[in-house]
This record gives structure tokens, sequence and C-alpha cells, in this order.
């Protein structure tokens, strides 16, 4: 197949969709951690299918750089606030959170098992 850079293969255009969901995913995760696993894999795979793209073609296309681009700063966003949380709770005032989540969970699971009877 001849491809020219004005009309992307699928993989370049699957590469540049799943770059976008990665980037929205992965912004939204700040809001929802549930996200994070949806924005690596999507990272991930728009990764990939940028470089199956240019194995086809021979060259990076448009569509292939804006989904390898926006996947690797998803990544790259994900990893340092990865890396902040890490450096956290490790820190006195993080364990001090993490104790005092515990606590108010076992609080409210034991008022759970009052009130249900288990």
């Amino acid at each position: 197949m001849d491809f020219d850079n004005n009309t992307p293969n699928g993989f370049a255009r699957t590469s540049r969709i799943l770059g976008f969901v990665a980037l929205a995913f992965g912004f939204g995760c700040i809001i929802m951690p549930l996200f994070a696993p949806v924005s690596l894999m999507a990272g991930m795979l728009s990764i990939a299918f940028g470089i199956v793209s240019r194995s086809q073609t021979g060259k990076f296309q448009n569509h292939a750089i804006t989904g390898i681009v926006c996947s690797g700063v998803t990544l790259a966003f994900m990893l340092i606030v990865a890396i902040f949380l890490l450096a956290f709770f490790n820190t006195a005032g993080g364990q001090q959170i993490v104790a005092e989540s515990l606590k108010q969970y076992n609080e409210l699971m034991n008022a759970y098992n009052e009130f249900y009877g288990n």
C-alpha cells in the first residue's frame, strides 16, 4: 500500500484517538483515581500503534505523532504524580493522614456491623 502523509492509515488514527483518551482519563484520574488503569492502557497502546504505523509507512504520520505525544505527556504526568504521592505518604504528615483515614474506616465499619448485626 502506498500512503502519503495526508492520508493516515488505521494505526495512525487509532494512535491519535487512544492518545486523546489517555490524555482525558490521565488528567481525569486526579478527580477519580479509578481512571488511571484506563489511561495507562490507552497510553501504552497509543504508543504501540504509532510505532506500528511508522513501520507500515516508513515515516511517522501526523496522526501517529499526535497520539504518541499525548500519550507521552500523560504517562509522564502520571509518573510524576505517583512519585509525588509516594514521597508524600512517606512523610510524617502523610503517615498521619493514612492513620486517620484507617481509623475513620474502622469506625465506619464497626457502626455498619452494629447496625446490621454482623
